[in-house]
């Protein structure tokens, strides 16, 4: 039978990685900033992070060096963040982990948008707040453009009559109201007749120690319909051939 996923490895110094969408540089820029910024522990550097949503182990390592990061979602068509993670005082008790774990999610409503909603396709139904079951994002307010300059088939496509506008990210929300991104819809692979979703599988890698850089992008398949391809850097130091087959062994764990 078909390999259903390739894998490529690159020991040594960090470079460029394809990506799946022009948006996905978040980690890279991230990662940058975190090799070339000495901040002392005494002075915190506030930065906001609101492409590409970046891996929870990221953000712990950012904020391990004294950076303090805020997350939040917006696009084009909304002008500005419309979603943001509010930070909650109890959470600051929580270990580190579980602190960056909580911020990888883009978060709630701000002022400016009136309503925020995640939709099952087919049934046109709220999904279940239960931070598993994914739907499409739309979103309702004043921040919503008025339309697609000299694109009306578009711009019905995406706002409806009801005002909603159909982002279409992928998410799911969780019991306590906050969402979080899964991928862009366009960017799920779909394997076999199973969804992948690229930002989960790179989660999982970000959180191996060995991990500089990673990315999850589709290739075409004439028995599968489309193939995961996954290309990673590590880390100059200390990387092995080891470190390969246990990130491997994670792709494997969360990619059919």
């Amino acid at each position: 039978m078909p390999s259903k996923g390739s894998f490529c490895a690159m020991l040594g110094s960090p470079r460029r990685l394809p990506s799946s969408s022009s948006s996905r540089g978040d980690e890279t820029r991230m990662s940058q900033a975190m090799s070339s910024s000495a901040v002392s522990s005494r002075a915190r550097v506030r930065i906001l992070t609101a492409d590409a949503p970046p891996p929870a182990a990221v953000l712990h390592r950012t904020e391990s060096i004294g950076f303090e990061v805020s997350h939040g979602y917006g696009l084009t068509e909304t002008a500005r963040l419309v979603v943001c993670c509010a930070w909650k005082g109890e959470w600051n008790k929580l270990p580190a982990s579980e602190r960056a774990r909580l911020k990888a999610r883009q978060g709630v409503r701000t002022p400016g948008m009136a309503e925020v909603d995640i939709i099952d396709g087919e049934t046109g139904h709220s999904v279940p707040c239960d931070g598993s079951t994914m739907g499409e994002i739309m979103l309702r307010g004043g921040c919503v453009m008025l339309g697609y300059l000299d694109n009306d088939k578009a711009t019905k496509a995406a706002i409806r009559d009801n005002g909603w506008f159909y982002t279409g990210d992928v998410g799911v929300m969780h019991p306590d109201g906050y969402m979080e991104i899964c991928d862009r819809s366009k960017n799920v692979i779909i394997n076999g007749g199973e969804n992948i979703s690229s930002v989960e599988v790179e989660s999982v890698l970000y959180s191996h120690p060995a991990m500089n850089e990673a990315a999850m992008v589709a290739r075409p398949d004439d028995f599968w319909g489309e193939m995961s391809c996954t290309f990673v850097s590590l880390k100059e130091e200390g990387s092995t051939a080891a470190d390969v087959i246990a990130i491997w062994f994670n792709i494997e764990r969360v990619s059919p």
